[in-house]
């Protein structure tokens, strides 16, 4: 990603840490660290631009106080266990659906680690887990009864699963909707189409392959941009899927 940000001075920053190394002099002189640090928390990209921080640390010292290391370390080691936590909750979400005959596939979040940079692998914001189960929506209710819940909530999408108390998951039947119900019909036809792409074993979890990927995230962040707004978490996630494509399909 190369610094098309030059007068603003923390996507400038942001665009360096990505590329894991310290932004350019200028840009680390006129940042405001405290000011980062709380567009980075609204932005779900704390462990991200502390990264960031550390780098510009090391090359200009001057700049970069042992404070500002400090306001960071704390957030980002939460956000380093709660990455580990959510990494094995994954594994032991899918081998719990394994074991009653559903095969799944993690969309989205602790998915897409794979394809960050290995400094920035456990430094991703976290949130729920997304998962899709190969069954249809009448056998995952059956199966969020079976486990014991009694109030199952389930739209025409997904259903929220409750087998941790620290872990909000959602479980989907379907992948993705659009509202518009002639292009979702011709939308879940292809999900059917190309069902196998939802399912890439990389030996530690189940994920839709990087073909998928550029598809699915892309039309997930359609979906967003005209509900909640599209953040700059989601893009990020993006940008490495595409880099990991690299050059792949037309992508850059």
């Amino acid at each position: 990603m190369s610094n098309i940000y030059p007068d603003n001075p923390i996507f400038s920053f942001l665009s360096s840490t990505l590329e894991n190394r310290p932004a350019p002099e200028e840009t680390v002189k006129s940042i405001d660290w405290k000011k980062l640090m709380a567009f980075a928390a609204k932005q779900a990209v704390v462990g991200i631009a502390f990264e960031g921080v550390k780098l510009c640390r090391q090359q200009y010292p001057e700049y970069v106080g042992k404070q500002d290391l400090m306001r960071g370390l704390m957030a980002t080691e939460k956000i380093m266990k709660r990455n580990q936590i959510l990494n094995q909750r994954c594994v032991e979400l899918q081998k719990i659906l394994s074991d009653a005959g559903m095969r799944s596939s993690i969309l989205k979040g602790q998915g897409l680690a794979k394809y960050y940079s290995e400094e920035l692998r456990f430094m991703r914001g976290t949130g729920d887990i997304d998962v899709y189960v190969d069954c249809g929506r009448e056998n995952a209710i059956a199966f969020a009864k079976k486990l014991g819940q009694k109030d199952v909530h389930w739209d025409y999408k997904h259903l929220h699963l409750h087998i941790w108390d620290n872990t909000l998951i959602e479980l989907h039947y379907r992948p993705e909707i659009v509202l518009n119900p002639f292009k979702n019909a011709r939308l879940q036809r292809w999900f059917d189409q190309n069902r196998e792409m939802l399912f890439d074993d990389d030996g530690k979890m189940v994920t839709p392959s990087l073909t998928m990927n550029l598809f699915y995230l892309l039309l997930h962040m359609y979906s967003h941009f005209f509900g909640s707004g599209i953040g700059l978490k989601q893009l990020i996630d993006y940008y490495f899927v595409l880099r990991s494509a690299n050059g792949q399909f037309g992508c850059f």
